[in-house]
């Protein structure tokens, strides 16, 4: 049976009635999805043991924006029931819940602040078995849930500086007993400077944080950082920092003896119009010189985006950003997680109280049109695990095209290539995944949609192999 989080509940309360009594205006959207979905291998089972199946999903989905004087709120809740017949060990209706919440109460006029925040959604346990989304039957899911308060105290030192002072405490917890759940509590001091400088910006800041997870395991970080950055002209800024940081991590680093120490940071922003910006950098820390890039082009009907960076995370921290408000398009606007293709994140680190040395570059292009939207995204990962000892190396690609065939029909088509190794075990999986749809309005407040999806995946052991052909009909209503 699935915990009952006592504490997400009243957070989102909380949220969805703080509207409604102090926003001064507030929205209101309902709408509701139902799908059939007919799958050739429901189980995604290898060659010879394929099950065809037939299952039904309902989606309520509620949304509530408003805000005040002192109060802003974001509520947008989907409910995922899939329904089967119960067959092949899987329950009759298989509910799962994807929820991003967030206020911010302004307490005390310019000065006290309240941030609010829960999220829900869907993710997988190990990277290594299949789970592709909610409709195929797979032990390798959990349902994820977190909630994070946040209060602040920001102070204006006229135009010199600006203080703030923030704590943050957040909970991330899942449904499946053998994943620890856990618990993060921050402290966050930033002094930034004011109008009065001119051509010359900088930050002094500090924070300290732990992180407690429920078999006992804890990780202590505090860092101390200043950032300055010079504009030379219209075009070119020199960044630098200094800092000093330490960690003491529930699991030593395999790579480094020590994980504590100065850090510095040289680099650029390059501005040659306002289209384009460009930030390189090259930072130092315990984990050795590693480059930083941040690219993003705009046009007129095109978005460009690149980076690339190298960072100490955890799996904790992936499912964060795959259930919450971090989740953005390439436009750096907001995505409910309900509304996106709801498939699990092939690419998460296998939940574990463990550490990873991960260096990411990503890349994405998007194009619009009056009938045309062309989008394209890839990500590559290479990650070092410091307790299992294990590396990967990841890629996960994907260009979709959707076009207007008239003033109410679509086409929509997407294919999606991704490819795990482990460099340790010299094991490989690599999924194809192609999709055609055609959608119809058929009013202003309804949608017909159909769908095929073929799905190949090859394992070098053989043992997570398997082919889907998948059909899905779906009608979609708004009140």
């Amino acid at each position: 049976m699935k915990k009952f989080n006592y504490t997400f509940v009243a957070i989102c309360t909380v949220l969805s009635n703080s509207t409604a009594l102090l926003a001064a205006e507030w929205d209101i959207s309902k709408e509701i999805d139902l799908s059939v979905v007919h799958s050739d291998n429901i189980a995604l089972a290898n060659a010879g043991a394929e099950q065809s199946d037939l299952v039904f999903q309902v989606k309520p989905s509620l949304g509530i924006s408003g805000e005040g004087a002192r109060l802003s709120v974001d509520f947008n809740y989907s409910l995922g029931a899939v329904i089967t017949d119960g067959d092949n060990g899987r329950d009759e209706i298989e509910d799962s819940h994807y929820l991003n919440a967030n206020a911010t109460l302004e307490a005390i006029e310019d000065n006290l602040f309240v941030d609010l925040e829960a999220d829900a959604g869907v993710t997988s346990v190990n990277n290594t078995n299949s789970a592709q989304d909610i409709f195929t039957r797979s032990n390798n899911l959990t349902q994820t849930y977190s909630y994070k308060v946040s209060p602040y105290y920001r102070y204006h030192f006229g135009p010199i500086a600006d203080a703030e002072l923030r704590y943050s405490y957040d909970s991330l917890e899942n449904d499946k007993g053998n994943i620890s759940d856990s618990e993060n509590n921050q402290w966050d001091f930033s002094l930034t400077s004011g109008r009065h400088f001119r051509g010359f910006n900088w930050v002094l800041s500090a924070s300290q944080s732990e992180l407690e997870y429920s078999n006992g395991a804890k990780d202590e970080t505090s860092e101390v950082n200043a950032d300055f950055q010079f504009r030379i002209n219209r075009q070119f800024t020199a960044d630098f920092g200094v800092g000093y940081e330490e960690n003491d991590f529930n699991n030593a680093l395999r790579q480094y003896s020590d994980t504590e120490g100065e850090t510095w940071t040289v680099g650029t922003t390059w501005t040659p119009n306002p289209r384009v910006v460009m930030k390189l950098a090259y930072v130092d820390r315990f984990t050795g010189g590693d480059w930083d890039m941040d690219l993003k082009y705009r046009h007129r009907r095109s978005v460009l985006t690149a980076s690339y960076s190298t960072s100490v995370t955890n799996s904790r921290r992936q499912q964060l950003d795959d259930i919450s408000l971090i989740s953005t398009d390439i436009n750096g606007d907001t995505v409910f997680i309900g509304d996106q293709e709801l498939l699990i994140n092939q690419l998460q680190p296998t939940l574990a109280n463990e550490n990873i040395v991960q260096s990411q570059f990503k890349l994405a292009y998007e194009y619009i049109s009056r009938l045309t939207t062309v989008k394209f995204n890839t990500t590559y990962s290479e990650r070092d695990y410091q307790t299992s000892l294990s590396s990967t190396e990841n890629l996960d690609s994907k260009v979709s095209l959707s076009r207007k065939l008239t003033s109410l029909t679509s086409l929509n088509t997407s294919v999606n290539w991704v490819n795990q190794k482990d460099v340790t075990t010299l094991s490989e999986q690599e999924l194809m995944r192609v999709k055609l749809g055609v959608s119809t309005e058929l009013g202003k407040q309804s949608e017909v949609s159909l769908d095929f999806q073929r799905a190949e995946n090859e394992d070098s052991s053989g043992a997570n192999d398997y082919d889907e052909n998948r059909v899905t009909a779906s009608l979609a209503m708004t009140f």
